[in-house]
């Protein structure tokens, strides 16, 4: 819950990856450490603390800008969620 971690369906555990929101503009490194989500239109569920970080608390969904570890960057749906 107060790690900087995320699940992912397609990213390698311990991958990391760096999310940003362009909305507040402000990055957090995120190791992937689980699967998931488990929903069609989400690629990737955060901890609390990323949640936190990133100003998604209150919102609970947000477009994110993700940099793959190949620098490949997507802009995906995120749920922000207690681990």
């Amino acid at each position: 819950m107060y790690a900087a971690t995320g699940a992912s369906p397609d990213l390698p555990f311990g991958s990391l990856v760096r999310v940003s929101n362009p909305k507040t503009h402000i990055a957090q490194l995120v190791r992937i450490n689980d699967r998931g989500p488990f929903i069609d239109d989400r690629e990737l569920d955060v901890s609390y603390a990323v949640a936190c970080r990133l100003g998604l608390l209150d919102s609970g969904i947000s477009r994110l800008r993700v940099e793959a570890p190949g620098g490949a960057k997507t802009s995906v749906n995120d749920r922000a969620r207690q681990k």
